[in-house]
């Protein structure tokens, strides 16, 4: 066997193996000690917004989508969840338009309307959601720009056609305000 040439002095030598016995329990900024794979561990399984740059969270999709970001919970359910307008009294004449602001940052992508009933009428339960077509033809129109989602009502008499969800036929109820409320939902993507 050959001759081994050591290239570094004993000290050298004798830092490095104490870097190598003694290894740093979690990563330290500046350190130039390897870590236990418990401190790894550890330091991914605590990982929270405290411990990044600020720089790496988006609170806000609109203009930050990129792959070098990482979004908030508030950012994503903001994105995901839209905005929820009202409860609102229902316009029951042509002459009269809801109007009513989005706060979102773009020109809604989807607008639903949803009928509330303020009590249990007509077969429904008092705060249930029922959904109604988004169709002029049955009686309103609905429709939103950057900064308002409008509703408006295209028949004087205010009736919309409903399922009876006791016995699944189809009726005209008159909208009225007395027993029902308006919801909105909007997103945009």
């Amino acid at each position: 066997m050959g001759d081994i040439n050591l290239t570094h002095a004993g000290a050298d030598i004798e830092t490095a193996l104490g870097k190598a016995v003694n290894p740093d329990t979690s990563p330290l900024q500046g350190s130039d000690k390897f870590v236990t794979s418990d401190g790894i561990y550890n330091a991914i399984n605590n990982l929270d917004a405290s411990n990044l740059d600020s720089s790496f969270l988006v609170t806000d999709f609109v203009g930050n989508i990129s792959d070098d970001k990482i979004p908030t919970t508030a950012a994503v359910n903001a994105y995901v969840s839209g905005v929820t307008l009202g409860p609102s009294d229902i316009p029951t004449n042509s002459a009269t338009i809801l109007q009513l602001a989005h706060g979102l940052s773009a020109t809604p992508s989807y607008i639903k309307a949803y009928l509330v009933p303020r009590s249990n009428v007509d077969g429904f339960t008092s705060g249930s959601l029922i959904d109604i077509a988004t169709d002029s033809q049955d009686g309103f129109i609905l429709y939103a720009d950057a900064t308002n989602v409008y509703f408006r009502c295209v028949r004087s008499n205010g009736t919309l056609s409903l399922i009876d969800p006791a016995i699944g036929t189809t009726g005209r109820i008159t909208v009225g305000n007395s027993n029902y409320q308006l919801k909105i939902v909007v997103r945009s993507f």
